[in-house]
């Protein structure tokens, strides 16, 4: 007599993904990524909410092994293999919050995702902080060495954003330009931020 252990594989997990087997309403929210080069919107980053806008929290206690930025990657050949396969289906896969909990140069090592999102905390204040400064402006020629897409995420004042572009990131992202627009794409409030 078999029994059915496949469940707890991770392999499975995916397995039951793809074919609908957990039910549990979500929506999303969409926050612009934009290219402050060109001076338009690059991307949208889709924000799981639950049904009623309620934040993510309400939704990934509901999802068995979710990988977030917070967790220590336990099995890199099985996230690498999760990566090929969305490569595969013309999704680019990024490292959220790159910079703190576990997301580090760790998963660099691991394996090279297409976009890293530098967390927030290391952009707050970065124009008053010398060594924020420093690590962004290294972080640069890291993901331009690797062909890394670079976003800095998070940015809210108009000080920020000049030192960002002052220490050539490209992509931004964060309430400066747009808040998340639930169930929906917002436009990106461009005014005159060309000046540094």
């Amino acid at each position: 007599m078999e029994t059915d252990d496949t469940r707890t594989r991770p392999e499975a997990e995916c397995g039951h993904c793809r074919r609908g087997a957990y039910d549990f309403p979500l929506t999303m929210a969409f926050q612009p990524i934009v290219d402050i080069v060109r001076q338009e919107i690059f991307a949208y980053e889709a924000l799981v909410r639950g049904p009623n806008g309620e934040n993510a929290g309400s939704v990934i206690k509901a999802v068995t092994d979710e990988i977030t930025e917070g967790e220590a990657v336990t099995d890199p050949a099985h996230l690498a293999r999760i990566v090929t396969a969305y490569r595969a289906m013309g999704f680019r896969t990024a490292i959220d919050d790159f910079g703190a909990g576990h997301s580090n140069l760790n998963l660099l090592a691991q394996f090279r995702p297409d976009i890293i999102k530098l967390d927030m905390v290391l952009i707050r204040d970065i124009d008053r902080d010398k060594v924020r400064q420093s690590l962004v402006r290294h972080c640069v020629g890291l993901c331009d060495d690797l062909g890394i897409l670079m976003v800095a995420e998070g940015i809210e004042t108009l000080a920020e954003y000049q030192t960002l572009r002052g220490l050539g990131v490209k992509f931004i992202q964060g309430y400066l330009l747009a808040k998340p627009g639930w169930r929906r794409l917002p436009e990106a409030q461009f005014t005159d931020f060309t000046t540094v």
